[in-house]
């Protein structure tokens, strides 16, 4: 019976999914594996949310945008309002709830479990509040969605990830998707042509975070113990960085480069003779290399002109900081005029001083592209520390797990899921991540790791 009534509800879906037909199969077979072994959610959010673009018009990252769009808005049935992606989530923290239920035995909680709840608390404190305040129940689901994503991941990875090598193959999967991810960035690039859309529609603003990530990782696998297969996969190192280079986000190489320096302060406490025969020359060519392409144009000048902007904007840069310095401002007023308890979500922000017109985006008023800040307005002062401290933890939590498996094989995954803490949120300070289900998502799969 069971199996007969999912079987019409699957012809009904396919039905009504109509050219999301094909799409809507795999994501049943997903969800079937979901429920057999739990952890293949956790790699299936982490692959569809993390490695792909969310681009409807590529025929390879098609896939990225059905898996983070909202199944309502992709064909007749309206009622399900979140995405493919979130589904996944939902259904492995019920197989990984019910399995404890009938198991009888207590969940397994993350070290930092109780600020992660806490903070979830005070999320659902400041949507009620928003809305007895008048604001829209739509708008606040829209705005803390990736927050709800990205901490149930973070309690759900100890309970699902219960081996080393079950998050050695998250990382290879990871791994694959930014190949895949950068070689079709590379040939977004060199093929469509310019007047055909945009550049900041043609590439997401999220993926270079992730491919930083892998970066860091395949990096760390080279000082740290790893095998051989890791040390060979360091080969795409350039291939992942040359389709950065493309995308043009400046957030990304700035990010990139906190990451960089946080593993060259790991080498230099824990692996002193290869900072200064490795890290402490690569340092010297890279600083070689800022000055050479200071004043340079096109894709192999990127990271230098990511360094240039932040003091000498030119062009399309120019714009862009000065939309973050008004907005900041904005934030920074309306925090004053609601210092504790916040805005709350669902509500819109005051512009005290005129901003660029952006009234084609329906959560203008909303999602500042400051979030962390952002979220110090939207939930005030207690809401905004307890998050801070949550983060802070963490990466503390991070580092003392490294200074323990200084010579294991855990090193470089304890490296880069430290850096990827820091780089979430360098890039949540200047643009929407906190408001990504990419970027939450690989946050809370560092913090559960």
């Amino acid at each position: 019976l069971a199996v007969g009534g999912a079987s019409l509800m699957a012809v009904v879906a396919l039905r009504r999914m109509e050219e999301f037909a094909l799409a809507a199969a795999l994501l049943a077979l997903v969800l079937a594996l979901t429920a057999w072994r739990p952890r293949y959610g956790i790699y299936a959010v982490v692959l569809l949310a993390m490695a792909l673009d969310p681009v409807p018009d590529d025929v390879v990252m098609f896939a990225g945008w059905f898996a983070q769009t909202p199944i309502s808005a992709q064909g007749s049935l309206k009622m399900l309002v979140f995405s493919p992606t979130e589904l996944v989530l939902l259904v492995t923290a019920g197989v990984v709830v019910l399995d404890a239920l009938i198991e009888r035995r207590p969940l397994v909680l993350p070290s930092l479990s109780w600020l992660m709840i806490g903070f979830l608390v005070l999320v659902l404190g400041s949507i009620g509040y928003g809305l007895l305040r008048g604001g829209a129940f739509n708008i606040a689901l829209w705005e803390t969605r990736a927050l709800f994503a990205g901490t149930l991941v973070a309690l759900l990875v100890p309970n699902v990830l219960a081996r080393r090598e079950h998050t050695e193959q998250a990382l290879i999967l990871l791994y694959l998707g930014a190949i895949v991810l950068s070689v079709d960035i590379l040939y977004r690039r060199f093929t469509l042509p310019p007047e055909v859309t945009r550049l900041d529609l043609i590439f997401a603003h999220e993926a270079p975070i992730v491919m930083n990530f892998v970066v860091i990782m395949l990096l760390a696998r080279l000082i740290w113990p790893a095998n051989g297969w890791w040390r060979l996969a360091a080969l795409a190192v350039p291939l992942i960085l040359y389709a950065e280079m493309v995308t043009e986000r400046r957030a990304g190489w700035i990010s990139l480069d906190v990451g960089l320096i946080l593993l060259a302060i790991f080498v230099f406490r824990l692996r002193r003779k290869v900072f200064y025969f490795l890290v402490l020359p690569m340092t010297l060519l890279y600083l070689g290399y800022v000055a050479a392409f200071w004043n340079a144009e096109g894709p192999l000048a990127e990271p230098a002109r990511a360094v240039r902007s932040i003091n000498d904007p030119e062009g399309r840069d120019v714009a862009s900081n000065l939309y973050r310095l008004t907005e900041r401002a904005n934030i920074r007023l309306n925090v004053v005029t609601h210092p504790l308890t916040g805005l709350g979500f669902g509500k819109p922000y005051a512009f005290y001083f005129p901003m660029p017109d952006l009234s084609w985006w329906p959560f203008w008023h909303y999602m500042p592209h400051d979030s962390v800040l952002g979220l110090w307005m939207k939930m005030g002062t207690f809401g905004f520390l307890v998050f801070l401290t949550w983060i802070g933890v963490a990466i503390v939590r991070g580092v003392e797990l490294l200074k323990r498996a200084a010579n294991d094989r855990a090193a470089p995954i304890l490296t880069a899921m430290v850096a990827a803490v820091l780089m979430a949120m360098v890039f949540s300070y200047v643009d929407l991540g906190l408001q990504s289900v990419r970027i939450t998502v690989l946050l809370g799969f560092a913090l559960g790791v």
